[in-house]
């Protein structure tokens, strides 16, 4: 190995090392099991995912009798840190808390079931409870002729028409209300625990648009037709252990998925861009868009309205059994 080439080796191998090392600080500082960590986010994730063990244990076939005892104290002891704390009682989060309990206890009558203790320590709720039509917890009834219904007939069409485009119509703008229909899809996305960790920016600033525009790789040659960039973030307070270190770019990765389908959807032209950059420089991004620090960008979307012709790349996907593999 040439003396050029291992040193670029060496270098390398350091900006590596530098950021995993800071990635581990960030984690450690921010994952809701640090006993400092007292943000809305944190206490908001912590109780959405004891609501979903309690869900989880009602929507399988044989719910065992008495069940959750111990998961349902755990999550009075999350709800009352949550009212020292001062977060508002009316927040989708407490209400659906205290729906769950609501569902827990019935469930348990529906099955003579002596709950009176919990009952009583549930009496501490209501008076912040709304009644909110809204709001829902447990489990439900669905079938599967509605489910088919609901799906359509065309998905793969769907699938298949959808391109990142790099050509947008810059004669079109892309209103917020516009995306607002298409989060109000990716919302459903599967995440870790229903903790939904993850947000997305918007920004109707050209200014804005064009500064994240000059920060983000590989929009080179379109960056100047892009209508808006959609910041997609994950937060850290939202999970807890070294386990999950990673969760954070799948939640969030599942969420962008789900949301570019969705704007596609709405007929939204979009293209995935990463986000390259090394920490110093994407916290400087956070800084500038008052992203918060506990928050990690996953990735960026660039957004546009379809022209009525453009090019896309070909973007050949693998053979079948390169992506499939059958184990006998």
């Amino acid at each position: 190995m040439k003396l050029k080439d291992f040193l670029r080796c060496i270098k390398r191998n350091c900006l590596i090392r530098r950021e995993f090392k800071h990635e581990c600080n960030e984690y450690i500082k921010y994952n809701y099991n640090n006993p400092n960590q007292k943000s809305f986010n944190s206490y908001q994730a912590k109780i959405y995912r004891q609501i979903h063990v309690i869900e989880k244990a009602l929507s399988i076939s044989n719910t065992r009798k008495g069940f959750g005892i111990a998961r349902v104290h755990e999550l009075f002891a999350m709800m009352d840190q949550y009212l020292v704390l001062g977060f508002d009682t009316e927040e989708y989060v407490f209400q659906a808390a205290i729906e769950a309990l609501n569902k827990y206890i019935e469930f348990q009558h529906s099955v003579d079931y002596d709950v009176s203790d919990i009952e009583k320590r549930a009496e501490k709720y209501l008076p912040f409870y709304k009644h909110n039509e809204n709001v829902d917890a447990g489990a439900k009834e669905t079938d599967y002729i509605s489910i088919k219904k609901a799906t359509g007939e065309s998905f793969d069409r769907f699938v298949f028409s959808r391109h990142s485009v790099r050509q947008f119509d810059t004669s079109k703008k892309v209103t917020v209300e516009d995306i607002e229909k298409a989060v109000a899809l990716a919302k459903k996305s599967p995440s870790a625990c229903n903790r939904q960790a993850s947000k997305v920016y918007v920004f109707d600033s050209k200014e804005t648009n064009d500064y994240i525009g000059n920060y983000v790789k590989g929009n080179t040659g379109f960056k100047e037709e892009v209508d808006k960039y959609l910041v997609i973030t994950a937060d850290r307070a939202c999970f807890y252990d070294a386990m999950e270190i990673n969760q954070e770019y799948v939640d969030g990765a599942i969420f962008g998925t789900v949301l570019t389908y969705a704007l596609h959807y709405y007929g939204i032209a979009s293209c995935i861009l990463q986000n390259g950059q090394d920490y110093k420089t994407s916290n400087a991004l956070k800084e500038k868009l008052a992203i918060p620090a506990s928050e990690r960008i996953i990735f960026f979307i660039a957004i546009g309205a379809y022209k009525d012709k453009f090019k896309i790349a070909v973007s050949q996907r693998k053979c079948m059994n390169e992506v499939l593999i059958v184990r006998k």
